[in-house]
């Protein structure tokens, strides 16, 4: 008995120290520093999810225990080295509702192969280390005995060491957060859960991988009564309280509107020489300058739409009668989508009908012959795209028209090299910033030696100068039919600007030169 439980005493301790060991990698590859900043909580997790292989008798069912875990904990690490060299992001189980949407868009440009060979390699020493120790404790034991309630015992006595060190470190946790704002009225467990859910990044470095992926789970899980909060929705709307009047009310009556969705759409952009269109409609109109978001693009566009979002949303099958969309309908709208993207993109066919969306008008049938968009900086250019879509977007017709345009070639990355940069010198967008900067009208926020993060930021503002180009168009087509001074123009960006390559920092943080997810600057969009 003893060997027995000598054996599974040094799986445990060898399997904890090869994940503790995993997550010192990670965590310097993504974040450059060893470890987390609460690193007891951690170790509590890790005790607590490992110590159930104490339950099996036989060593083999140990075994297959803490293999199937640590590959299970070995995927979703190579999950995260891969998607913050991609795009400085992390893994979220909400993105296995995405795994269409990825498969899509996958480009060998974003596979590391040396982060997959370091993965493997971690596996085959797993395997080997487990053979190792099980080849040399192994010894014939036909004695009788009773296991389970040794095996049992060794488990409360872990949960119990577990517990300990949690509690001690969510005392550490609730200490040194308390000063912040953020965090009022929140006890230690709903300061992970909440982090978790707005900071991602900065909630795995400081709480660690499984931390920071139960709390996650638990965010998901989390749920409130849908029927019950339609039925206040309802009540709400049928008392009359959301119908107040005031001096501005009715201001706008009976004028088009169309939203604009500005893929990635920075501040960065705005610029009296290098984007006239976008530049004017922020000063003559109302703009907002508090405007911040590091949502998914689809995520905003729901926003957009809706005013709040819902992840039942993006399933279809959604009633949404106060959308915007719907409302405007209801009041004898012509109501129209526009995107130069598949139309199964983000479910967006099934799920834009029931949101009040009688058109919709997607990549095969505005531009067939791009019908295969790759992930790599070469998507169908604005410009191109409004010179056939400016009779959908803007109608010539008897009713007011609502229309919401998806933007795309702004998505990024920014890197050079992509036939989008050859189009750019040839028409002119280098020259000219190249001009502005000579001249002082524009300056570049990057003032370091990187050539690379240069070309990035310039090629960014090339890209947002052809959506300006396209929002000329659009402009000039409002003005032949009569619809300008008839027409609500509404632009928003969707999101940061995440992209990274060639191994450096994410652009944003050059860009406004922070390295630390928390500060909103970094999030700030156009509105």
């Amino acid at each position: 008995m003893k060997r027995n439980l000598l054996i599974k005493a040094c799986i445990y301790v060898f399997v904890l120290l090869l994940m503790l060991f995993t997550e010192c990698l990670m965590s310097a590859f993504i974040y450059e520093r060893l470890f987390i900043k609460y690193p007891l909580i951690e170790i509590s997790s890790l005790l607590i999810a490992l110590s159930p292989m104490f339950i099996f008798k036989k060593h083999r069912n140990s075994i297959i225990y803490t293999s199937v875990f640590y590959i299970v904990f070995l995927a979703i690490v190579l999950m995260n080295l891969l998607l913050d060299f991609a795009s400085s992001d992390i893994f979220s189980w909400k993105y296995i509702f995405l795994a269409g949407e990825a498969a899509k868009v996958v480009n060998m440009q974003y596979i590391h192969i040396g982060f997959i060979t370091l993965v493997i390699s971690l596996a085959l020493f797993y395997f080997v280390g487990i053979k190792f120790i099980y080849m040399k404790l192994k010894k014939a034991d036909n004695d009788k005995y009773m296991y389970h309630p040794v095996g049992y015992s060794i488990i409360l006595c872990i949960l119990c060491a577990a517990a300990l060190i949690r509690g001690v470190s969510l005392n550490t946790i609730l200490l040194e957060n308390e000063s912040y704002e953020l965090y009022d009225d929140k006890n230690a467990n709903e300061i992970i859960l909440y982090s978790t859910d707005v900071l991602k990044k900065s909630s795995l470095k400081n709480y660690g991988l499984l931390t920071y992926n139960y709390a996650e789970i638990k965010n998901i899980l989390a749920y409130v009564d849908e029927e019950e909060l339609d039925e206040e929705i309802e009540d709400y709307f049928n008392s009359g309280e959301a119908i107040k009047s005031s001096e501005f009310t009715g201001l706008l009556e009976g004028m088009n509107v169309i939203t604009i969705m500005i893929e990635t759409g920075i501040p960065l952009a705005l610029n009296e020489v290098l984007t006239p269109n976008l530049y004017k409609l922020n000063n003559e109109g109302l703009s907002f300058n508090n405007n911040y978001s590091k949502n998914k693009t689809n995520v905003s566009e729901l926003i957009g739409i809706l005013g709040s979002t819902s992840e039942s949303v993006s399933q279809g099958g959604y009633y949404a009668p106060y959308s915007v969309p719907q409302v405007l309908k209801n009041m004898g709208y012509k109501t129209t989508y526009v995107h130069d993207n598949t139309h199964e993109f983000y479910n967006r066919s099934t799920v834009l009908p029931t949101l009040g969306f009688d058109n919709l008008y997607f990549i095969e049938d505005i531009n067939p012959e791009d019908k295969f968009v790759l992930y790599d900086g070469n998507y169908p250019l604005d410009s191109n795209f409004m010179k056939k879509a400016n009779e959908i977007i803007a109608p010539d017709c008897d009713e007011p028209f609502y229309t919401f345009w998806t933007t795309l070639s702004t998505h990024g990355p920014y890197n050079t090299g992509h036939k989008n940069m050859r189009y750019f010198k040839e028409m002119g967008y280098y020259d000219l910033i190249e001009e502005c900067i000579a001249n002082g009208t524009w300056i570049n926020p990057y003032n370091g030696d990187s050539n690379e993060v240069h070309n990035q930021i310039k090629n960014y503002v090339c890209e947002m100068m052809d959506f300006d180009a396209a929002l000329g168009i659009l402009l000039e087509r409002l003005e032949k039919i009569g619809e300008l001074d008839n027409t609500l123009l509404v632009l928003y960006g969707d999101h940061d600007i995440y992209y990274r390559s060639n191994f450096c920092k994410p652009l944003k943080n050059y860009i406004y030169n922070v390295d630390d997810e928390t500060l909103p600057i970094q999030y700030e969009t156009i509105m």
